[in-house]
């Protein structure tokens, strides 16, 4: 067999393996994505409501909405005892630079969110009494990151770094019964329209496995983060609180060439799954504990670094499906890498 014809029967070959391969993941995403609805109880006993869950929600809330890692989305919870629309949406960037005559690199970052939050509530009082409760929840917050990242190998490095968030976040709810029977008056007012501060420090370890063949990529990434935050609240003392969180997120990307090209630069094709879990966080807080991301998208290729400190490597569009534990969910959106 000829060189030509080897190459060619090379190419053939490489080809079928890859389209194989995305059939293969795109199963295994289907085979994640279904029995996790599947198999999802139904909440039939209403929980008894506390005063201090106004606390135990608003950090959980904040972590949603604010944690490194955590991608745009918007959420919706629809059980029993529960209805409830919750939204993040950030824009930001992480990227690394060069410190010279080092074996490592630094990372650093910076990003702006937004979250909202509809929820509405069926409990019971002290008393064993029905109560509904009606919240809206809205936050602003600002994050900065900075730490290192340590190659270990050609394909896998270890990235530890720090993040400082600040938020604004305001609260109004109601009530269609009587939540808090036994409770002091002089709260109870302040309960239903408060306002609050946040201030959040979290430290995060990301592994990240990026491996290429020919023009396609897998990248396999894993990231803890360890939250603690402080909340400050003059009208309601159950938000004057404070209270640590632990989130666990692992992401699959495979990517490759697609026959589309733009002032010279390629797009390419994307498909991922991501799994993020709340791993202390109270199901009542927000009505889940963790969920699936499945998604498609296009990137377009820049590959620009600046000043040698903000590295863009693709912009794109992206459009993907949540589900988890009582929950389901869309994501679509720009992203930036």
């Amino acid at each position: 067999m000829g060189k030509a014809a080897y190459n060619n029967t090379y190419n053939t070959y490489s080809n079928n393996a890859c389209k194989c391969m995305a059939w293969l993941c795109s199963m295994f995403y289907l085979c994640l994505f279904l029995p996790a609805h599947a198999n999802n109880p139904v909440t039939t006993q209403y929980r008894e409501l506390s005063p201090e869950d106004a606390g135990t929600a608003i950090i959980a809330f904040v972590n949603l909405t604010t944690a490194p890692g955590v991608d745009s989305a918007s959420f919706r919870v629809d059980t029993d005892d529960r209805d409830s629309d919750l939204v993040r949406s950030s824009l930001g960037f992480g990227a690394e630079f060069t410190f010279y005559n080092r074996i490592y690199d630094g990372y650093w970052g910076a990003a702006i969110g937004t979250g909202t939050l509809d929820d509405r509530v069926f409990a019971t009082n002290s008393n064993g009494e029905p109560v509904e409760i009606l919240i809206e929840r809205s936050l602003l917050s600002a994050r900065g990151t900075f730490g290192l990242s340590f190659p270990i190998t050609q394909r896998f490095k270890l990235r530890p770094y720090g993040s400082l968030i600040v938020a604004d976040l305001d609260t109004k709810a109601a009530a269609i019964g009587e939540p808090f029977p036994n409770l002091d008056p002089s709260f109870s007012e302040p309960f239903f329209d408060s306002s609050a501060e946040s201030l959040t420090g979290v430290a995060s370890l990301e592994a990240v496995y990026d491996h290429w063949w020919q023009k396609n990529r897998l990248e396999l990434t894993g990231q803890y983060n360890l939250s603690y935050t402080d909340t400050f609240s003059s009208s309601n003392r159950y938000l004057d609180t404070h209270g640590w969180s632990n989130t666990a997120l692992v992401k699959l990307r495979l990517s490759g060439p697609t026959a589309w090209e733009s002032y010279g630069r390629s797009w390419r094709w994307v498909s991922y799954i991501n799994h993020t879990s709340f791993l202390d966080q109270e199901k009542f807080a927000l009505g889940f504990t963790n969920y699936f991301e499945v998604g498609v998208g296009l990137d377009y290729e820049w590959n620009i670094k600046p000043l040698n400190w903000f590295g863009l490597r693709t912009i794109g569009l992206k459009a993907g499906a949540l589900i988890g534990d009582d929950m389901d969910g869309y994501t679509v959106g720009l992203t930036f890498r």
